[in-house]
């Protein structure tokens, strides 16, 4: 038995939901999909909203319990005092109300009564999550979306804060400066210094954001109590970048109960809840954003060198060129001595040891380390107390510097371009030394194994 003639998605105007979690709406967009009333643009679960469109414009009972019923009769069902109702309106101006009562003591169902009649009827368990649940349970929060899979890569200015306070901001290279100019793009980071990015876990993040949402909404149409309610007044985490010529901008709260909530400034009055287990990145530390290899350069890529510690002061000259066969070439003067050929396949494996040091920990956590955090920090800004200086040019004229600072005799402080916390070990930074002191004596080097 129908309660009322059925309605094709087509015919409905609008679906308007009461109960107790307020009032919603679905209205049609005109082309032949619907949107919430009063947010436009906001997502939702289509198969949900399918439901909804199924339970309320297609009244098929699965009995009729009565009719001309008195009050009391009705306030056996609960349709006295109805928990919910919904109106659909036909585009032709024709509404329908449903009135919905209790659950049936089987659980099979909902006693319901149309609007103007007193006769109940039972209809399915589907009114349970279509009717009788908040807005917020269609509602489909986006985390980010609208990046593309094609130039993903181009993403740039992405910027890290924490608890306030920023802590890094990675940017897109200019092709002059890449590593490998064929490269699609490559990044740098640009706060605190230029530590260069751990690309797997950067591009992982930036790949996930083309269509990222939120497990489920905590609020629709959120106001300042909402957002205090959920810490997100003053969010512990915030990650900003640009794409194109958009600006994306994703706040978090701090991790509560192994969820985050966000905003974020494409939808900034929806705020989601997230699993912890897929932003597991938030709680990550500066150290965890890096490549451990602080130095990564092609040789190709060099113009000049230079070294300077207690045994020894060198600046060399890089040139390249090719040779007959096509093959790329390299002179290297040292002091503005030429090297012998012999030298430049010296120099090879001496610029291997360059590329060896790595950033350890954080010096704070070092067991090894008799410094404090400012005592750190007066020594990274003291370039004369260095115990080792190495810098290069690149050909596009960037140049970066790395000086290393000895505070025990297992680790040295490293700081690059005049900035750094974290530490290596000191047998990398005297390798350094004691195969600078090889190469200038014409000594044959053993190139350092990463391995």
């Amino acid at each position: 038995v129908f309660m009322f003639a059925g309605m094709s998605r087509e015919d409905v105007e609008f679906i308007k939901v009461d109960n107790e979690y307020g009032e919603f709406r679905f209205v049609s967009s005109g082309d032949g999909d619907f949107v919430i009333d009063g947010y436009d643009s906001v997502p939702y679960d289509k198969n949900l909203f399918a439901s909804l469109l199924n339970v309320t414009s297609y009244t098929l009972s699965k009995t009729k319990v009565g009719s001309g019923l008195s009050d009391e009769a009705l306030d056996e069902y609960g349709l006295k005092e109805p928990q919910a109702s919904w109106t659909v309106q036909s585009k032709s101006g024709k509404a329908y109300r449903v009135y919905v009562g209790d659950r049936l003591l089987t659980g099979g169902g909902y006693y319901c009564m149309f609007e103007g009649r007193r006769s109940v009827y039972v209809l399915g368990t589907e009114i349970e999550n279509t009717v009788l649940v908040p807005i917020e349970s269609y509602v489909t929060p986006v985390v980010c979306a609208g990046i593309s899979k094609d130039d993903y890569y181009v993403t740039d200015k992405f910027t890290v804060y924490k608890d306030g306070e920023l802590m890094l901001r990675i940017r897109l290279k200019d092709k002059k400066d890449q590593i490998n100019v064929n490269a699609m793009a490559e990044n740098i980071m640009d706060y605190p210094t230029a530590y260069i990015p751990d690309s797997t876990l950067y591009y992982d993040i930036i790949y996930s954001y083309m269509g990222l949402y939120a497990d489920s909404c905590c609020k629709l149409g959120a106001g300042d109590e909402d957002f205090a309610a959920v810490g997100l007044d003053d969010p512990a985490h915030v990650i900003t970048f640009e794409y194109k010529d958009y600006e994306f901008e994703i706040y978090f709260s701090a991790l509560t109960d192994g969820k985050y909530y966000m905003y974020n400034n494409i939808y900034p009055n929806v705020i989601g809840v997230c699993n912890a287990e897929d932003f597991e990145y938030l709680e990550y530390d500066l150290i965890d954003w890096i490549d451990p290899y602080l130095f990564q350069q092609y040789v190709t890529n060099i113009s000049d060198i230079s070294v300077s510690c207690s045994s020894a002061a060198v600046d060399f000259k890089l040139y390249h060129g090719i040779d007959d066969s096509g093959n790329a070439t390299l002179a290297v003067k040292a002091n503005g001595e030429a090297l012998p050929s012999a030298s430049v396949d010296n120099f090879r494996r001496y610029y291997k040891t360059l590329l060896a040091f790595t950033a350890q920990d954080y010096c704070k956590y070092d067991e090894y380390c008799p410094l404090s955090e400012e005592e750190l920090a007066a020594l990274a800004e003291n370039t004369e107390a260095a115990d080792l200086t190495f810098s290069y040019t690149t050909l596009s004229g960037e140049t970066t510097v790395f000086r290393f600072y000895r505070y025990s005799t297992r680790h040295s402080l490293v700081t690059v371009n005049g900035v750094g916390e974290f530490y290596t070990l000191t047998d990398l930074v005297k390798k350094i030394e004691n195969d600078t002191v090889r190469l200038l004596d014409g000594e044959e080097i053993v190139a350092y194994d990463k391995d």
